[in-house]
């Protein structure tokens, strides 16, 4: 791969695996590239995006034998700050990871416009290296005024994990409307209560319900729009992503379709 002079450009596996633990070590590196992300992006190039991408598939296609299956998308873990996308397996030894890398040129220099994908690689390679210098540094994030919003949106939080109190005033409105309990949260529960109540409704979507006269409706639409925001960025959004003062999300890079 073509560098600046005096540019050193390190080629490795995978940006995911390699470079975090380099960055918690305090090195940076300006320039790389990605055996695996040049490998998804030639593949789309040559009309087989989706096939295998990692350096052990491409060698093994490399050498005419079986090719082994990405391995599966790592879950995120509660506190836990490792990369959904971080590719697992052996790496490959060092004469391996070469003849991966010769032959990868060797695609490069045969594709339609072989400038444009080398820049292409290249540019993807940069963004891999973005990405894990972005999830370890984190952005800003005031987890004190999260909080404060999350209060004046929802309420006090109640003991032992059940709704704020917000969301449990709401839940009790919809009930009276319709004259038993009703569980706002489960959309079978409130479609059956509208039956109960001569009003025949197919889902609980806003659009489907908030043209209905009915009581229940205005409270179970707020309702709805407040339990999204506690489910999707309440209190425990807050303990799984911000850490010393700093929301630490995952980045990947999305590989570029060709």
């Amino acid at each position: 791969m073509r560098s600046r002079p005096g540019v050193t450009r390190w080629v490795w596996r995978s940006t995911a695996v390699v470079y975090p633990p380099l960055l918690a070590t305090g090195v940076r590196v300006e320039r790389c590239y990605d055996l695996e992300a040049a490998e998804t992006l030639l593949l789309g190039h040559e009309g087989r995006y989706g096939e295998p991408r990692s350096a052990a598939a491409a060698l093994a296609r490399l050498r005419g034998g079986p090719v082994p299956p990405d391995p599966p998308q790592r879950s995120a873990e509660p506190g836990s700050q490792s990369s959904l996308f971080e590719p697992q397996g052996v790496p490959l030894p060092l004469p391996d990871l070469l003849a991966v890398y010769a032959e990868q040129q060797r695609r490069h220099a045969s594709a339609e416009h072989p400038d444009r994908m080398r820049l292409l690689t290249a540019s993807e390679s940069a963004g891999m290296l973005v990405a894990a210098e972005m999830n370890r540094a984190g952005l800003p994030w005031r987890a004190d005024t999260h909080r404060a919003v999350l209060h004046d949106l929802l309420g006090e939080r109640y003991a032992g994990g059940g709704e704020p109190r917000r969301l449990a005033e709401l839940a009790d409105e919809v009930s009276t409307a319709f004259g038993r309990r009703v569980r706002p949260d489960l959309p079978a529960d409130v479609v059956k209560a509208f039956a109960q109540a001569g009003i025949k409704v197919s889902s609980t979507r806003r659009w489907e319900i908030e043209s209905i006269d009915h009581p229940a409706v205005k409270p179970l639409i707020e309702y709805k729009k407040l339990y999204r925001i506690w489910v999707a960025h309440g209190w425990s959004w807050l303990q799984d992503w911000v850490r010393d003062g700093r929301f630490r999300p995952e980045f990947p890079v999305s590989y570029t379709h060709l």
